[in-house]
């Protein structure tokens, strides 16, 4: 019996094995994107917006360390794919390379599978009482329509956070989400609000409805926000 004829014409079967598994797993990924936002074109799911916590709080060393663990994870796969090579031959390693980068287009459809439907199933959470601690114009891009960059500090217990009230002299809760602008460009530092919000269904955060209130007291220092 006789082996198949490679796809490409005029390539060897090894080659096109090899273009295969290298633009194929990309490819997948990008058509699932395409299918979860006609999914959500076609059927919305509630109203929801994401909250996130403050970058602006993030210890800056935190960016270095990811990008470190990134460029040693990157090291160790090639010193394994020199191993085996060395070891196994080349062919055997370039199918764990293979099977490497097929698992990484499998985590990163799962994530992106698990982003869409998160806030499909919602879990509403107690009624909190917020203030805005800041804001800024957020313009429309690839990544969403824009609207209002909002800061929200939390002015009492905060069940996500702890379970229990925050002790004193400890450091306020701080989110972001980007809001509306036909409901939070008017929003000023200090502003009081009660805000409906929920837990998706694999523990994201996500903003479902507002109440402005009277009378927001004092307004505390605006965060940067980046």
């Amino acid at each position: 019996m006789t082996s198949p004829a490679p796809l490409l014409p005029g390539a060897p079967e090894g080659a096109t094995r090899t273009a295969w598994w290298l633009f194929a797993p990309p490819a997948a990924l990008m058509g699932l994107r395409w299918l979860l936002e006609w999914h959500g074109d076609r059927w919305p799911g509630p109203d929801a917006w994401a909250l996130a916590p403050f970058a602006g709080t993030r210890d800056p060393g935190l960016g270095f360390a990811a990008l470190g663990a990134g460029a040693a994870a990157i090291a160790a796969v090639g010193v394994l794919l020199r191993w085996t090579a060395r070891r196994r031959g080349r062919p055997h390693a370039r199918r764990v390379a293979a099977g490497l980068w097929a698992l990484a287009c499998v985590g990163g459809a799962l994530a992106m599978a698990a982003r869409h439907w998160d806030a499909r199933w919602l879990q509403p959470l107690p009624e909190a009482r917020v203030s805005v601690a800041g804001s800024r114009v957020q313009p429309p891009s690839l990544r969403g329509p824009g609207g209002t960059q909002v800061v929200l500090r939390w002015e009492d217990a905060d069940p996500v956070a702890s379970g229990t009230p925050p002790l004193e002299g400890t450091a306020p809760v701080l989110r972001q989400a980007t809001l509306p602008a036909s409901a939070a460009a008017a929003w000023r530092p200090g502003q009081a609000l009660r805000l409906q919000w929920a837990r998706g269904r694999f523990g994201g955060l996500y903003a479902t409805g507002w109440q402005p209130l009277a009378g927001g007291g004092t307004a505390p220092a605006a965060p940067h926000l980046p």
